[in-house]
């Protein structure tokens, strides 16, 4: 009888922690709006950006940093002291930013 019991017990435990546990929500579409609309303040290098895009055409995506972009030239230019190049990955241009 207390065999019985305990297999019986040992299922429903069983059965109740195999339910479905919710998922995360995706994000929404007024999420990402918000997102773009958030975009970096910063003046655009004409040039930087010109490369990204190169970069872009090439490899089929957006870089990860600005020291990937060297990838498509020889070298990138020294930010001024107290800034430094970000990619706005909402406007796809690098624009120079305060620190």
């Amino acid at each position: 009888m207390k065999k019985h019991w305990f297999t019986l017990s040992a299922t429903a435990i069983l059965f109740a922690a195999c339910g479905k546990k919710p998922e995360a929500a995706p994000p929404t579409p007024a999420t990402s709006q918000a997102a773009e609309a958030a975009s970096l303040q910063g003046q655009v290098d004409p040039n930087l950006t010109a490369l990204l895009r190169k970069f872009e055409k090439e490899k089929g995506r957006m870089p990860n940093s600005i020291l990937e972009l060297s990838a498509v030239t020889d070298s990138i230019p020294r930010a001024p002291e107290g800034y430094t190049y970000q990619i706005d990955t909402a406007t796809k241009e690098v624009k120079l930013v305060k620190r």
